[in-house]
Order: C-alpha cells, then sequence, then structure tokens
C-alpha cells in the first residue's frame, strides 16, 4: 500500500543552520600622492565581524604595484608621474568580501631649461635668471644649496646675484621645487 501526503518546507531547520557570514569592511584610507622615485607603501586594514581570516588581492593596479595576500601590504619601488587606478579586495573565505577603489597621483617634477653662465670678473655683478617649469603647473622654490658666501637666489623669481670678491673657480648648487617638495 502507499501513502501520498505533502511536506511543506517553509523555514530552515535552525539546528541545522550556521549563522550568517558578514563581509569584511576595509576601514583605512590610503595614500593618494606620491612622487615618482619614491617607495610606495599602504597597509590596508579590514574589520570582519566573524573574525574569519581574511585574503587580499589586487583587482586593478598599475605593474609593479603589489600586495601581500596574507597582509594586504600594497607596494610598489617606483612608479611612473601620472594617475594610477588601484582596486584592492579583501575576502573573507565565507563568500564575503569588500573593494576599495582609488588613485595614486604621481607628480613630476620641475625641470630646470635654462644654462648659466660660467664666467664673471671680480668686482663684476654676476647674475643668472633660473628658468624653470612644473609639467602640472605647480608653483616653483627655487633654493641655493651650495654657493661662494654673498651669493643670493630669489626663492619666489628664481634671480641669482652675486658679486665676486675673489679669483677662484667655486661651486654653485641650485634646487627647484615644487609646492608639493
Amino acid at each position: 500500500t502507499g501513502t501520498d501526503f505533502q511536506a511543506i518546507a517553509d523555514q530552515p531547520d535552525p539546528e541545522q543552520t550556521s549563522p550568517q557570514n558578514h563581509s569584511p569592511e576595509i576601514v583605512s584610507l590610503p595614500p593618494t600622492e606620491s612622487e615618482p622615485g619614491l617607495v610606495y607603501l599602504y597597509q590596508p586594514v579590514a574589520l570582519d565581524a566573524d573574525g574569519d581570516n581574511l585574503n587580499w588581492s589586487l583587482m586593478g593596479a598599475p605593474v609593479g604595484l603589489i600586495s601581500d595576500p596574507d597582509s594586504g601590504l600594497i607596494a610598489a619601488r617606483t612608479l611612473p608621474a601620472g594617475v594610477h587606478a588601484v582596486s584592492v579586495r579583501v575576502d573573507d573565505g565565507q563568500g564575503g568580501s569588500s573593494s576599495q577603489d582609488f588613485s595614486i597621483t604621481l607628480h613630476d617634477g620641475p625641470v630646470i631649461f635654462s644654462t648659466p653662465p660660467e664666467y664673471t670678473y671680480t668686482g663684476t655683478p654676476y647674475r643668472y635668471s633660473l628658468e624653470a617649469g612644473d609639467p602640472e603647473g605647480l608653483d616653483l622654490i627655487y633654493s641655493l644649496t651650495a654657493g661662494p658666501s654673498g651669493m643670493t637666489i630669489d626663492p619666489v623669481t628664481g634671480e641669482l646675484e652675486w658679486t665676486a670678491d675673489i679669483t677662484a673657480i667655486v661651486d654653485v648648487s641650485l634646487t627647484v621645487s615644487n609646492a608639493l617638495g
């Protein structure tokens, strides 16, 4: 003989249901500006309410930017000037994940395009207008890092002045930086 019946399952069995997984949340903010030639480092931090082990990955990044899958540390020895899009993802291995998208802007430094005169005469004013430009149009700061006593430079205009009071070969070093350093 047989029996016909209907079984209705509209609620999960509380003894066989695992607790709901919570996605990890990235709570740190990345550095978004740097300069070419400098090491870039970002240690992202994520919180996971379930205490799951987290795994990190880069979903999008410029060539040379790497991430440690265990710690999440993001690093690059050098990146070229420009704006670089980055997407980092953290996964809890239980189906929960989150990502953080950001851009790293690497500023190209100023360029000097004038050549100083090599000679002057004792007692005669020596003048040199240091000409430089910044690819991003940032304000420039001129400085004299080495030179003879009495030599000065205007930090805003780049005008170098000196009246030679000796007969000698002197070493001069000038620096141009932008508002970012």
